[in-house]
C-alpha cells in the first residue's frame, strides 16, 4: 500500500490530465468496545511502517463527522490515505505509456504463452503471436481461468458485490480535501470527484460456485466463516460461463473473447437497504438519490496477497511476474 501510495503520487505529479488524485482521507468508524480493540491491534501492528494512521475517540470523531457519526464508539483514521477516479485515470495513465513507447491494442485478447526452454518468449493474441520477454498478468478475476488453462494452479475465486453512485451533495465530514472514504458495516462511502458518492456494503458479495470452488475450498473457509453472515452462495449458469473450467489453445476462440467484459445485474434489493441505511446514518445524503447501479466482479485469494501456489510449476516458468 505504501509504495503504491508513492507511485500514484509520482504519476499525478507526472500526468498532464487530472486524474482526481487527492489524499482525502480514510476513516474506519467502530461500533462497539470490540471493534475498536481490533483497530487498536491493527494499528500497533502498522505502526512500523509509519503510516499517518490513528485512532479517533468519539469525540474526536463527533467533531470530525458530526451528528451521522453518533452511537459510534470511535474511529481508525488515516488522514493520507488517497484515491483517484477511475473514468479518468485509466485513460490518462494510457495516454502517458504510449508516450513513454508503449503500443497498446485494444479489444486484443490474449489467449495463451508461447514458452520456449522453460522461458516466455511470447504470447497468442486473437490476432496472431507477439514476441515478448515477459508477461504481466492483469487478467483481475479471469487470472485464475488463464493459468488453469496452462497447467498452473493460482488459488483465486471471484465474488459478486454491488455498489451505487449518488447524485451530487454536500460533505460528509470536515477535512482538508473533503470527505474521503468512510467505512462502517451498514454502509460504506466513497466521496467522487462530481460530488457524488459511491455507496456498499463491505463485504456483502455473493458467491456463485464453480468448479475451482471446489478445489480451493480448504483455503477459502477461514474466509467464510468469518464472513458466512453476509456472504451469499449460488449454484447456476455462471459454473459453465467465464469463471468456469474451460480449455483451449492458441488456435481456439478463448473465452475471454467469447465473453469480453463479464457484466451481471447487480444485486437491487440489497443496495436499496444500503443507500436507506446510509440515508439514516447520515442525514445530509436525505437529498441524495442512486444514479446508476453496477456489479462488480473482484478476484479473491485466501491470503492478504494472490501468490501462485508454492507447489505450482508456475514458479519454474520465467517471465511470468
Amino acid at each position: 500500500m505504501i509504495e503504491a501510495q508513492a507511485l500514484w503520487r509520482r504519476h499525478a505529479a507526472a500526468l498532464t490530465e487530472d486524474i482526481g488524485y487527492r489524499e482525502a482521507g480514510c476513516t474506519y468508524l467502530c461500533a462497539d468496545d470490540a471493534e475498536m480493540e481490533r483497530r487498536t491491534r491493527w494499528l500497533e501492528a502498522a505502526r512500523s511502517y509509519r503510516l499517518g494512521s490513528r485512532l479517533l475517540s468519539q469525540r474526536e470523531l463527533a467533531a470530525r463527522s458530526g451528528a451521522g457519526a453518533a452511537g459510534f464508539r470511535g474511529a481508525l483514521h488515516t488522514p493520507d490515505d488517497a484515491q483517484a477516479e477511475p473514468a479518468l485515470a485509466v485513460p490518462a495513465l494510457a495516454h502517458r505509456a504510449a508516450r513513454l513507447g508503449a503500443e497498446l491494442r485494444e479489444a486484443t485478447a490474449v489467449r495463451t504463452l508461447i514458452r520456449s526452454a522453460g522461458r516466455v518468449t511470447g504470447v497468442v493474441t486473437e490476432h496472431g503471436p507477439v514476441a515478448c520477454e515477459a508477461v504481466i498478468p492483469a487478467g483481475g478475476a479471469r487470472s485464475r481461468t488463464f493459468f488453469e488453462n496452462l497447467g498452473l494452479a493460482l488459488p483465486q475465486l471471484a465474488i459478486r458485490a454491488s455498489v451505487l453512485r449518488t447524485s451530487p451533495g454536500p460533505e460528509i465530514a470536515a477535512g482538508p480535501n473533503g470527505t474521503g472514504a468512510i467505512g462502517a458495516a451498514a454502509a460504506s462511502i466513497r466521496r467522487r470527484l462530481d460530488g457524488g458518492c459511491s455507496i456498499a456494503r463491505a463485504g456483502a458479495a455473493r458467491f456463485d460456485l464453480v468448479p475451482a470452488g471446489f478445489r480451493h475450498f480448504a483455503a477459502f473457509l477461514p474466509m467464510l466463516r468469518r464472513r458466512w453472515r453476509i456472504v451469499g452462495l449460488g449454484l447456476g449458469r455462471s459454473c459453465f460461463g467465464p469463471l468456469g473450467r474451460q480449455r483451449w489453445d492458441g488456435a481456439d476462440r478463448s473465452p475471454f473473447e467469447a465473453v469480453r467484459i463479464i457484466d451481471p445485474a447487480p444485486d437491487a434489493p440489497l443496495l436499496a437497504d444500503v443507500m436507506a441505511a446510509a440515508q439514516a446514518q447520515w442525514i445530509v445524503l436525505a437529498t441524495s438519490i442512486p444514479t446508476e447501479i453496477r456489479m462488480a466482479i473482484l478476484p479473491r485469494c485466501p491470503g492478504p496477497a494472490c501468490p501462485v501456489s508454492p507447489a505450482s510449476p508456475c514458479k519454474a516458468i520465467r517471465g511470468i511476474a
